[in-house]
C-alpha cells in the first residue's frame, strides 16, 4: 500500500514549511523530506505496473510527486530570507526592497534540488501600484 511508511512524517510540510516560518524549522523540515525520499523510491503497490488496472499506483506516483514539490518549497523558503506576502519567516519579519525583484528558482536536477536566485523585469508602476496598496493594506509593517 502506497500509503504505509508515511505515516507520523505526515505532516512535515505543514508544520515545517508553514506560513510563518523559521530557518532551523524550514531545514529540519527539509531534511525530513530528503530522508523520506529514498524511502518513497521504492514504493509501489506490489500490483500490477498497468496503472489502468491498478488505482494505488497512482497514489504511490502522488507520493513522490508530493515530496518533489515540498522539497522544492522548503529549499526555496530557506533562501527568502525575508517576509513577502504570505510567506512569512519569524526569524526575517521584514519585507526587504532589494529581494523584491528576485524570484527563487528550484529546479530537480541528477545531483539533488538546485536553488538559485533570479532577478526578474521591472514590475509595471499600475501594479506596483496596487501590490504597494494591498501590502499597505494587509502588511501591518509595510509602509504606505
Amino acid at each position: 500500500r502506497p500509503g504505509v511508511g508515511w505515516g507520523g512524517d505526515r505532516g512535515v510540510v505543514d508544520q515545517r514549511g508553514r506560513v510563518v516560518r523559521d530557518g532551523p524549522g524550514v531545514g529540519a523540515g527539509g531534511e525530513k523530506v530528503h530522508a523520506l525520499g529514498s524511502r518513497v523510491a521504492a514504493w509501489g503497490t506490489g500490483g500490477p505496473t498497468n496503472l489502468a488496472f491498478n488505482p494505488g499506483g497512482h497514489t504511490a506516483g502522488d507520493l513522490k510527486s508530493m515530496l518533489v514539490n515540498s522539497e522544492a518549497l522548503l529549499r526555496s523558503a530557506i533562501e527568502r530570507k525575508e517576509s513577502r506576502g504570505a510567506h512569512a519567516r519569524s526569524d526575517f519579519p521584514r519585507t526587504e526592497d532589494e529581494l523584491t525583484p528576485i524570484n527563487f528558482i528550484v529546479e530537480k536536477t541528477a545531483d539533488g534540488m538546485d536553488v538559485r536566485a533570479e532577478r526578474q523585469a521591472p514590475m509595471p508602476d499600475y501594479l506596483a501600484d496596487a501590490v504597494q496598496h494591498s501590502y499597505a493594506r494587509y502588511t501591518p509593517q509595510a509602509p504606505e
